[in-house]
């Protein structure tokens, strides 16, 4: 034999020896790419860095899809942000996300799923209350923290000790528009409203507000969130005359639809809206009918604006700002506290910071600290097919 040949085959041998049984080779690291809005996780693991995973219950599809992407879109930005920074703790956070559509019982079943099959430490979701509510239930009963960037009902305040939200609850939100409708002048007024736990608390606190500073609530209409046809909710409401006008939805295609209908049946009330309409395409399907609409907002900062629009190439869409500060809240309570369940819940109780949304800290009930000298939200006004700030 080929004294080459041999010594090749040598060193073929102790190459091989090197690799221990039921081993395999280790693979060159490839970092991984970003997830696409709307894809199941976002994820970057660095080698030896471990993983902190946590969880979203968002609609991700279906009728308030149109939310729920723009709120993704900003939990992923958090994420990327938090791990180019070295992550919490030195390990990396990876988000699993469970499409829950608004639906009661899919937000049950997901947020299930995510502690039980993924582990999860913490879960951001849902945003609708309807939705948010029932998975509250089960984050609870398991001890695992539930923060909310979008569920505003005054029902989420009492749901324990691990429920928690980045966004206003509707006891400031009705209180402030009741406000904003008398202080305008107007005294009779209509209320057109989604009916589930948002629609029902917003306009519970809308009325009780309303009636202590003198003004009448002359209607009640509630629709449900599939319906696109709400001419006879509408007519009904046309023979009140009232002054104004209030729709309460967190669906943009009925609310776009409640606009269109109010304008092509003439109803002349000037109309204010829950800041679940504060969406382009709401304006879109309205066809000319959302003209002149008074709608309360929550701004985001400056910076944030930016590095969304430079990430995804748009403007953030609504509760964008908030699930971002749901996660650099988690991430926060991470680092001050460990990354135990518990820890996360004891933590994020002492956690304060100014986020994308406003300032961010947590009282008793885990709704977010009122500063009474400022107002919780912007209002905005529709001129000229555009939401331009008011006054």
């Amino acid at each position: 034999m080929n004294r080459y040949l041999l010594l090749f085959l040598v060193f073929g041998l102790f190459i091989a020896g090197c690799t221990q049984p039921g081993e395999e080779a280790t693979p060159t690291a490839t970092p991984a790419a970003p997830a696409a809005p709307g894809s199941t996780s976002v994820e970057s693991t660095p080698a030896g860095g471990g993983t902190i995973t946590l969880g979203g219950i968002l609609p991700l599809s279906g009728g308030a899809a149109a939310y729920g992407i723009p709120v993704q879109q900003g939990m992923q930005l958090a994420v990327e942000e938090i791990n180019e920074l070295g992550g919490v703790n030195g390990k990396m956070l990876e988000i699993v996300y469970e499409d829950t559509q608004c639906s009661s019982t899919m937000a049950a079943n997901g947020i299930q799923k995510l502690i039980s099959e993924d582990g999860v430490q913490a879960v951001v979701g849902e945003m609708c209350s309807s939705a948010t509510l029932p998975a509250s239930v089960i984050a609870e009963q398991n001890g695992v923290v539930l923060i909310s960037p979008a569920s505003t009902s005054p029902a989420l305040t009492n749901a324990g000790d691990y429920i928690f939200r980045t966004v206003p609850s509707d006891t400031v939100q009705a209180k402030q528009t009741a406000e904003l409708v008398h202080n305008l002048g107007y005294r009779t007024v209509a209320m057109l409203y989604i009916n589930d736990d948002y629609g029902l608390g917003f306009t519970d606190v809308f009325e009780a507000e309303s009636n202590a500073l003198g003004v009448e609530i002359v209607a009640r209409e509630a629709f449900e969130r599939d319906t696109t046809n709400l001419r006879t909710h509408l007519t009904k409401i046309k023979i009140e005359n009232p002054d104004a006008l209030l729709i309460v939805s967190n669906a943009p295609a009925p609310a776009a639809a409640a606009l269109k209908q109010a304008k092509e049946l003439a109803i002349n009330a000037q109309v204010f809206a829950s800041e679940g309409l504060y969406d382009e395409s709401v304006i879109e399907g309205a066809a000319g009918g959302a003209e002149g609409m008074f709608i309360n907002y929550l701004g985001p900062s400056d910076a944030f604006k930016s590095a969304y629009r430079t990430r995804y190439g748009e403007g953030p869409g609504i509760f964008a700002a908030e699930a971002y500060d749901a996660v650099h809240a988690i991430a926060k309570a991470i680092q001050q506290g460990g990354e135990g369940r518990t820890q996360i819940k004891d933590a994020l109780y002492g956690v304060g910071f100014d986020g994308a949304s406003g300032s961010i800290a947590f009282d008793a009930n885990g709704d977010l600290q009122e500063d009474p000298s400022e107002s919780a939200y912007d209002v905005a006004r529709v001129v000229d097919g555009e939401f331009v700030p008011y006054p």
